[in-house]
């Protein structure tokens, strides 16, 4: 009795048996064809083998086909983003995007309805058929109810033109700020399966990743653009005003001026006035006199701050003798520390070689500096300014140092003392003045020389320094 496994005439080879699939095989499933082959030709193989290896080969095709869709998916994935990267305009965005997803998927079609930033108005709606062509239309109206397209969710009905049913999978564009669309995949014939289920949800967290940066990076854009307008706003402003305080303060001045000089003339005195009132005028001009000086100060700061934030003002460098500069510079308030009951010293390192810069600039800085000291210093305080040359970074740098004593600024302040218009809460606004200018111009001062300006307070003590490259 014959006991071998019956067999079938079979194909010469099972290359014949596949041939016209698309089946993608590996070198090691192409050599085993070719085993198989030639077993075939020795009638060996059973039709039980034949369709255990097909149904082998068939599984192979499919995890292939899968893993190609997932390479395909993470590469549309990647367009999505360098799309957001590319552009800040939704509607060029998404003409881009929803071809790309809907030929991935092998959809027929696409609606996507893109809300206002609080989920309140539909904004947008755009729609993309693939036989056909895209459209986009601005709309205005309140979107579905929240709970409707809370969660990924397929339907399916008859299609218009055809017998074949139509799938459709509706996925909202969330994340925990709330709704920003809602997305409709359409595809006839065939559901969307829980793998492109996964898909889409990735596509719509990175969908609603890319508007909300998006919108983002366009609401920062337009608050910078207001706020340019408004600091510009604002500079014109101070400027119109410093410019017309000038004239008339220039012109108190000058009155000032001359009524002290008729009243000096011991003539003109005795005719306009009565020698016991004559001590009160000249004691009330004096006053009018400093608060002139003060008011002219103020608008001069005013513009000068104007014009070095404009990159206006004008540097005039020439050669320092910095042992002649500083004594010179420093003359003026001589008499005032006396007033004040303040010492004021300074010393300059021996052997500093010339240096190059704007005089005027840097008189202003230095004279900032010790007026301010002045006026913070209290009675019997002291003022050292002190002139060296430092290395830092193997460059020679001018360290000019102003340090007064009995004062402190609070650490939390001292890094907004050189904001413009900011003033120490401590001090006595209403006795010592200011708006909180000096040092705001003192920083930009410096800055246009090429350095920079630094603060240390602590123990009763407030040492300023200026740092100044030296070549």
């Amino acid at each position: 009795m014959n006991n071998q496994p019956s067999t079938r005439m079979l194909p010469q080879s099972l290359s014949d048996l596949v041939a016209g699939d698309d089946v993608l095989l590996e070198p090691t499933t192409q050599l085993d064809l070719a085993t198989l082959d030639l077993a075939c030709l020795g009638g060996t193989v059973t039709i039980d083998d034949l369709h255990q290896y097909v149904a082998a080969l068939e599984q192979q095709h499919q995890e292939l086909r899968q893993a190609k869709s997932v390479q395909v998916w993470f590469e549309a994935l990647a367009k999505m983003t360098q799309h957001f990267q590319a552009s800040f305009d939704e509607t060029k965005i998404f003409s881009q995007i929803l071809p790309e997803l809907v030929q991935v998927l092998g959809g027929d079609g696409c609606e996507l309805s893109l809300y206002n930033t609080s989920g309140s108005l539909v904004l947008v709606r755009y729609e993309y058929d693939a036989r056909h062509s895209a459209r986009v239309q601005r709309v205005d109206f309140p979107p579905e109810p929240p709970n409707v397209w809370s969660e990924i969710t397929q339907f399916s009905g008859h299609h218009p033109d055809s017998s074949l049913d139509m799938f459709s999978l509706v996925a909202p564009i969330a994340d925990v700020d709330g709704c920003l669309g809602v997305l409709q995949l359409k595809r006839r014939e065939q559901a969307f399966g829980s793998a492109e289920q996964q898909f889409i949800v990735q596509v719509m967290a990175q969908l609603s990743i890319g508007l909300r940066r998006n919108r983002l990076a366009q609401l920062n854009q337009t608050q910078t653009v207001e706020l340019k307008h408004l600091n510009h706003l604002q500079d014109a402003f101070l400027g119109t005003v410093s410019y017309e305080l000038r004239i008339p303060l220039a012109n108190m001045r000058m009155a000032i001026q001359m009524i002290t000089l008729t009243l000096n003339r011991p003539e003109a005195a005795a005719i306009l006035l009565p020698s016991a009132s004559l001590d009160k005028v000249q004691q009330y001009l004096a006053v009018l006199h400093r608060e002139c000086d003060r008011e002219t100060k103020l608008v001069q700061d005013l513009l000068d701050l104007q014009q070095v934030d404009a990159d206006m003002l004008s540097l005039v460098m020439a050669a320092i003798d910095l042992a002649d500069w500083l004594p010179y510079v420093l003359k003026g308030f001589g008499k005032r520390a006396r007033e004040l009951d303040l010492t004021l010293n300074y010393s300059i390192e021996p052997g500093l070689p010339t240096f190059m810069s704007d005089q005027i600039t840097l008189s202003r800085i230095v004279t900032e500096l010790v007026g301010n000291a002045c006026k913070f210093t209290p009675v019997g305080g002291s003022i050292q300014v002190d002139v060296s040359q430092q290395q830092q970074a193997g460059r020679s740098r001018l360290v000019i140092a102003v340090e007064n004593t009995g004062v402190e600024i609070p650490i939390e302040e001292q890094g907004r003392v050189f904001d413009q218009f900011y003033r120490v809460s401590q001090m006595d606004i209403r006795r010592l003045g200011g708006i909180g200018l000096g040092l705001a111009l003192v920083k930009r001062l410096a800055q246009r020389l090429g350095g920079d300006i630094q603060l240390v307070s602590h123990d009763g003590m407030t040492r300023f320094w200026v740092v100044l490259p030296l070549s």
